[in-house]
């Protein structure tokens, strides 16, 4: 992204899903059981949030900074075990940003309380510098397997090259929660594709550049109005139809960037936590840029 003249932080819907193999190693490392929806509500019961976790240990969820720093304990519901969808059991709930949430359809083997919320000192001192990511303590253990993380030096040496490309025989998706169409709050996986490339900052901070979108001269206008809601609202139009691959939904932040090598075992490479997007160089298209953070150490 050259001399991006008006970035802007969004969180965008895309509307396919590609697949991925995950059945063959659930059994073994967790596998989708070990995504967890992450639910925030008020004193009053309304829904406030949606987000995105992974079960790295028996009673550790690794989230999203901005999915914690600004909760208590007692509003926070950790759902894990997915076991598939319940029509019957549907219901529809609207976040406070409007977003509609399936509530009840989504079937979990497992409901948790959070004991202790511990947010990375960097995002609590600065949030827009910050590393953006938390860690649940769960009051009781899962009985679910989770899922391993891969270190920090792993991630380079074993996951993407220093040219930013995934490695020979190495898949990545998105995990999460987040919107699919109108709703969110159902398990989705999305395929990074292979010609993504990858920059990572000194902070471990990495992010995806994704396809540039053609754009009008209308919709740069429209793009560039002071009314940042309309904006966004034609973006997630613009992205949708020019079907953008692997993008962050909302709900999604704090789901894990999920990797296999060579049909092995899946390992978190890192937490989800934005999409941004900007002009770039010639102000005739938008270069979509998804970033997440390299997962300290346990």
């Amino acid at each position: 992204m050259n001399s991006a003249r008006n970035i802007f932080a969004i969180i965008t819907i895309f509307s396919g899903l590609q697949s991925f193999s995950v059945a063959r190693t659930s059994a073994r490392t967790g596998g989708p059981k070990a995504v967890c929806r992450i639910i925030v509500r008020d004193a009053e019961q309304n829904l406030l949030s949606l987000c995105s976790g992974l079960l790295v240990a028996p009673s550790e969820v690794l989230t999203a900074g901005h999915c914690a720093i600004d909760y208590q304990t007692s509003q926070i519901e950790v759902q894990c075990g997915y076991q598939g969808f319940n029509q019957a059991k549907l219901k529809i709930e609207a976040t406070r940003s409007g977003n509609r949430i399936q509530i009840g359809g989504p079937q979990f083997s497992e409901n948790h309380k959070v004991k202790k919320i511990a947010v990375e000192k960097s995002y609590i001192e600065d949030r827009a510098n910050g590393i953006d990511v938390a860690k649940f303590t769960l009051t009781e253990k899962s009985s679910i397997t989770q899922l391993q993380v891969a270190g920090i030096g792993e991630v380079s040496s074993g996951y993407i090259s220093d040219e930013g490309r995934m490695r020979k025989g190495v898949r990545c998706m998105l995990s999460g929660f987040g919107m699919k169409s109108d709703l969110g709050g159902d398990l989705h996986f999305v395929e990074i594709p292979k010609d993504v490339l990858f920059s990572v900052s000194a902070k471990n901070q990495y992010s995806m550049a994704i396809a540039p979108l053609n754009l009008s001269n209308e919709d740069i206008q429209n793009l560039n109005s002071p009314d940042r809601k309309q904006a966004a609202a034609l973006l997630k139009k613009i992205i949708i139809a020019q079907k953008v691959p692997a993008t962050g939904r909302p709900g999604d932040s704090g789901s894990s960037v999920l990797c296999q090598k060579d049909g092995g075992a899946l390992k978190s490479i890192g937490v989800y936590t934005m999409s941004a997007v900007g002009f770039s160089s010639d102000a005739r298209s938008l270069v979509l840029t998804n970033s997440f953070w390299s997962p300290y150490s346990k």
